[in-house]
């Protein structure tokens, strides 16, 4: 599966299949291309979406069982990977196979044994590579249960200067570095505040994934590169008080931005059946490269069949934060590829 399309194959493919594919803008294009590795195979479901716009399939997409099958299989080889090796040697060798290949490092002494070769492995020139952009976030969701630290790291940060030619990898790495930061360091603008908490990974319906009846502080995190509107959520639970605080987080580098915070609220009324009877409180946070600043995001209402449906809550505000603002060292590498 290694040998996706040249970007000239890629254009007179997309000539071929015109009518069959959805219609995308560069961006989608530049998404569609780095999630697949321009590979025949993985482009083929995007083949059943002709005449229709990218945005109302893509999640569709995603989830069709040719590349849903790619985040099954690297997550049960890092699976058996952990069952059948020390932890020692799970975090010296594997590990470190994955992220090599992630960053494009060495990997001339790691041994053929520790690659998933069918969609992570040593080039030629003996640096760590990737068959496509989905093998690459679900490598990415192994290494945060594993090594969280490794998104801050120096190579990880170097790795965006290095890759900063490249839209889609730049946006995938510094957003990997921000949730670290988040989760290691907190974060605290405006009015909302964040402590330093591990992030809990999860899969599928996000109200599913949060637990019953009892007080917690949540920093949830997909470990899906295709998860509705929000890259991070955190969540505060008080039984006692019947309070909840919800405050989605979107990273919003190298990637669309436009009206997040609607799209997220749009379904605002399954987290009010999730807390009956709780005060329910929120804020968006979306951590960009330029805009800093804040502004209430006011309650809409939608007329239906049964009457007025409010789908997003009565008051919040919607927080911009710059990348430097959460982390230092991490804007300074993206500014230096500007």
């Amino acid at each position: 599966m290694m040998g996706g399309m040249s970007a000239v194959e890629m254009k007179w493919w997309r000539v071929h299949h015109e009518a069959q594919v959805p219609t995308c803008d560069d961006v989608d294009k530049a998404r569609v291309e780095d999630l697949t590795g321009c590979i025949p195979l993985l482009l083929r479901p995007l083949l059943r979406f002709g005449g229709k716009s990218f945005c109302e399939v893509e999640q569709d997409l995603w989830a069709h069982a040719d590349l849903a099958v790619i985040r099954d299989n690297v997550s049960k080889f890092a699976g058996t990977m952990s069952e059948v090796n020390s932890d020692r040697n799970y975090t010296r060798f594997y590990l470190t196979a994955l992220a090599a290949c992630l960053m494009n490092l060495s990997t001339v002494e790691i041994a053929d044994e520790w690659f998933d070769r069918r969609y992570l492995y040593c080039h030629q020139d003996g640096t760590g590579r990737y068959t496509c952009g989905i093998a690459r976030h679900t490598a990415a969701a192994v290494l945060r249960k594993a090594q969280p630290g490794m998104f801050l790291s120096s190579e990880w940060l170097n790795a965006i200067y290095n890759f900063g030619d490249n839209r889609c990898v730049v946006g995938f790495l510094v957003e990997q570095a921000c949730l670290s930061a988040i989760s290691e360091i907190g974060f605290h603008h405006g009015g909302v505040h964040i402590p330093s908490i591990t992030a809990t990974m999860f899969n599928g319906n996000i109200l599913n994934a949060i637990p019953r009846g009892e007080d917690c502080r949540i920093f949830f995190v997909p470990d899906v590169p295709n998860f509705n509107d929000i890259d991070a959520l955190y969540l505060e639970i008080s039984v006692a008080k019947h309070t909840a605080y919800v405050v989605p987080i979107q990273i919003a580098v190298a990637k669309k931005h436009n009206d997040l915070e609607r799209s997220f609220y749009s379904g605002w009324s399954h987290w009010k059946e999730q807390f009956p009877g709780y005060c329910l409180t929120t804020h968006f946070v979306c951590i960009n490269e330029f805009d800093k600043s804040w502004n209430t995001v006011q309650a809409e209402h939608e007329e239906t069949r049964g009457g007025l449906k409010e789908p997003s809550p009565t008051h919040g505000q919607l927080y911009y934060v710059t990348v430097e603002g959460l982390h230092q060292s991490l804007g300074y590498q993206l500014f230096m590829i500007r």
